[in-house]
């Protein structure tokens, strides 16, 4: 565990719930700056089954996007997101 629980960096997961068609689109919502002592890690879950899932990196930064198999709903998506990732507190930003 980071910082919250002792030494290290505090772990942000920044969940995105999207419904656009591809996640180009909603990584523009990702040009937030981490203040020292913050490591960020972004999930883009899309609720179109045609994106196909890959990791990237914005701001040097992860970035894993990812689809669900059917329309699920942003509720849903966000529980996708908090599943993939692992930081001390999660962060949603809905596209």
């Amino acid at each position: 565990m980071g910082a919250v629980g002792g030494a290290g960096p505090i772990r942000i997961d920044v969940v995105v719930p999207s419904i656009r068609a591809g996640a180009e689109e909603a990584l523009a919502a990702l040009d937030l700056d981490a203040p020292p002592g913050v490591e960020v890690s972004y999930y883009v879950v899309s609720d179109n089954p045609a994106m196909k899932t890959k990791t990237t990196r914005r701001g040097g930064r992860p970035v894993r996007c990812t689809a669900n198999s059917e329309p699920l709903g942003a509720p849903l998506s966000r529980n996708v997101g908090i599943e993939q990732g692992s930081g001390d507190f999660v962060l949603f930003i809905d596209d």
